[in-house]
């Protein structure tokens, strides 16, 4: 869901608890249901921002510029996953599954060079 303030836009990604059990996110790139990218590959949103839930009730949430999700999306060589419901041919979502922690890492890293760009006076 794409929403809007006065500065920026953001899509908002509520998890599902298996995201807090398993350790990692479920990121929708492509559905083969529509035959085309879907998701995180699609997004015109300035932001993507993370809802955590345990239980149903939500534990943290965190946002990343798109552009910054994709780069980290696209930095490994991943394997497709069928993500949420099957249409009767048994097509999904698919997306990959990324682990919270190599997402954190990846912020560190992009934060880093980002700063070393700049002047830190």
């Amino acid at each position: 869901m794409i929403t809007q303030n006065d500065n920026f836009t953001h899509d908002l990604g509520i998890g599902k608890d298996t995201e807090n059990t398993t350790g990692n996110a479920a990121v929708e790139v492509y559905d083969e249901r529509k035959g085309k990218p879907s998701g995180l590959s699609t997004s015109e949103a300035d932001y993507q921002v993370h809802v955590l839930k345990v239980y149903g009730e939500v534990l943290a949430f965190f946002g990343i510029k798109t552009e910054y999700y994709k780069e980290i999306v696209d930095s490994e060589d991943r394997v497709l996953q069928p993500m949420g419901d099957k249409n009767t041919a048994t097509e999904s979502a698919q997306g990959y599954l990324i682990r919270f922690s190599e997402i954190f890492s990846k912020i560190t890293a992009i934060g880093r060079r980002l700063l070393d760009g700049k002047s830190r006076s």
